[in-house]
């Protein structure tokens, strides 16, 4: 396989969970910016949207630049509107898409990707999972939380003639 672009990396990711939300009836989207969040409102509580965003990389290489090595951070969002319920705190441990049960799920399934060992580390490093940001959560009729992790991966460079 070629060095991994952020674009291939995106493409990885999403091509390994459509299979994974198409079963559970979810949507799944790319995103550019925050303002992605936004596509989920049109969603009713009986569906959720995972959001995939690659949020930049950072140098792996001590100073060697010519080395070409990265972390990759990619966030997978998994965002579900909350419904008229009389306790809607509910739906995040009852019913058929029990929100955390389905964090916990996305989190595992992303977690078993294989990447390409000859150009990545191969395994999908876990940095964690954040709620909405609060100004946003308390705008929004919806529960949303984004996983972050990590990816180790050569870069593509170009030999100039």
């Amino acid at each position: 396989m070629d060095p991994l672009t952020p674009a291939a990396l995106l493409q990885f990711v999403y091509d390994q969970l459509k299979p994974w939300t198409d079963a559970r009836k979810g949507l799944l989207s790319l995103a550019g910016d925050p303002g992605y969040v936004l596509e989920a409102l049109a969603d009713g509580p009986a569906t959720f949207r995972v959001i995939l965003a690659w949020a930049g990389d950072e140098d792996q290489t001590g100073g060697i630049e010519q080395a070409g090595i990265v972390t990759n951070q990619f966030e997978v969002w998994l965002i579900k509107a909350k419904g008229m319920q009389l306790d809607p705190g509910l739906h995040l441990i009852k019913g058929e898409l029990a929100f955390l049960a389905l964090l916990g799920d996305l989190r595992q399934t992303v977690r078993a990707i294989r990447f390409p060992e000859e150009v990545t580390n191969e395994i999908p490093l876990y940095k964690g999972a954040k709620q909405f940001e609060p100004e946003l959560a308390l705008q929004l009729p919806t529960t949303g939380y984004k996983m972050t992790f990590e990816l180790i991966a050569a870069i593509p460079y170009l030999v100039l003639s």
